[in-house]
């Protein structure tokens, strides 16, 4: 019922004779004015006038919203965003969503024709049904650029169209139009047990309905694990669909096949996770520096130059639990890490998950950091490997868990500095 309310006050605001600015930092949502957005109040209203433009003063935490069902997609039902989204080199954080049923899921639920750049999200929690994607559940023309996504795609009811970065990127339009995503990339986690069109950066492509429709992908990668095997899932975009004379195209792009864990997928190149981290893979991408679109760090995957990620010394790809009978193992892998000394596990009886958080901590080095709503327990210590390139996997038992359980793992450098898992 809440959603329902939300969505006729949608309508309501979208008939009214005049759009007031009170409700945003600044501008008057025009192109040359946009809105400016300096809360997650803000950013959650741009769902009410979905066809003006916007721009980021801050980054944006939205951890105020993570009691569950989570963020409600922007304009996830009812009018789709057609309007133009420029993140302004900030990030959005703490972006949990938990709805298991629900379609057009992400940031933004549905785009048409919209324009959504230089945005970054990190520490994503995501779960939907079809068209799922951290950044948007879909993309309908338009174009997506210098944007990237981080965190963790959940299964829910049923699994089809899921992405790191977009769910399904489709174009069917009359006249015929280019859509595209330049400049992205995913490093998100993607557990799904069900379903088909699964992608460690976009789940499924289309060109339809006018000759001409282009859906283009250049110059992106992915490195997240993807649990979905071949032919369902991908480590990269899992399929695409032409008819009526569109096309699809994929063009500089690669992903990452030590991180995936997955070793198909019919768009872009596979390399190692050392060649990932090799700027001369990645041919006719800009690294000018300063000027450039890209950068790279030596032990580091590339990064946007306009919007740059929180970078972390170990970087954690998978993190999943197995029960058998009276024991819970879990697993988890990681694409590199550096002066890792290892990690703690920490347990909770709570009923609620680490990822609806109400409560943080404060690392003065790392930033804030979600905390469950019980009390969290450490029950064991595993080594890190220190410094390495090479993917590799750790595993825990707990041998005396009981109720209902959640787990987090919190790494630890060996300077002392340290870092939860989602």
């Amino acid at each position: 019922m809440k959603e329902k309310l939300t969505i006729m006050m949608c309508a309501l605001l979208l008939i009214s004779p005049a759009v007031s600015a009170q409700s945003f930092a600044g501008g008057d949502g025009t192109s040359g004015n946009p809105y400016q957005i300096a809360t997650a109040t803000q950013l959650s209203d741009v769902r009410n006038y979905p066809t003006k433009s916007y721009i980021l003063n801050n980054d944006i935490d939205l951890s105020s919203y993570q009691t569950s069902p989570g963020w409600f997609p922007i304009c996830g039902t009812g009018p789709s965003f057609s309007g133009d989204f420029d993140g302004n080199g900030y990030k959005i954080t703490g972006l949990v969503i938990d709805r298991s049923s629900t379609q057009y899921v992400g940031l933004f639920g549905y785009t048409v024709l919209g324009t959504i750049k230089n945005l970054g999200i990190e520490g994503a929690s995501v779960k939907g049904s079809m068209d799922v994607g951290v950044l948007a559940g879909i993309t309908n023309g338009g174009t997506v650029t210098n944007c990237y996504a981080k965190g963790t795609i959940l299964p829910g009811t049923s699994n089809s169209h899921v992405g790191g970065l977009i769910g399904q990127a489709t174009n069917n339009f009359s006249p015929a139009r280019t859509s595209s995503i330049n400049n992205c990339y995913a490093s998100v986690s993607i557990t799904a047990t069900t379903g088909q069109f699964i992608g460690g950066l976009i789940g499924y492509m289309t060109a339809t309905t006018t000759s001409g429709n282009k859906t283009n992908v250049d110059k992106c990668y992915s490195v997240g694990a993807v649990t979905r095997a071949a032919p369902y899932g991908s480590g990269f975009i899992a399929d695409s669909y032409i008819a009526n004379g569109g096309s699809v195209s994929v063009t500089n792009s690669y992903w990452d096949k030590d991180a995936s864990g997955n070793t198909f997928s019919p768009f872009g190149t596979s390399k190692t996770t050392a060649e990932m981290k090799t700027q001369g893979t990645f041919s006719g991408w800009d690294f000018t520096a300063s000027t450039g679109v890209w950068e790279i760090v030596s032990g580091y995957y590339p990064r946007l130059q306009i919007v740059q990620d929180n970078a972390l010394p170990v970087e954690l790809t998978s993190l999943t639990a197995e029960i058998a009978e009276k024991s819970v193992e879990l697993k988890w892998n990681t694409a590199t890490e550096t002066n890792n000394y290892g990690f703690e596990i920490e347990r909770s009886t709570t009923t609620g998950h680490p990822e609806q958080a109400n409560a943080s901590i404060y690392d003065p080095l790392r930033g804030r950091r979600p905390v469950g709503k019980g009390d969290w327990n450490k029950i064991g210590f595993v080594e890190g490997n220190g410094t390495t390139n090479a993917p590799k996997s750790y595993s825990f038992t707990d041998k005396s868990a009981n109720g209902k359980t959640s787990y987090r793992l919190k790494q630890i450098d060996r300077d002392g500095k340290f870092e939860y898992s989602q």
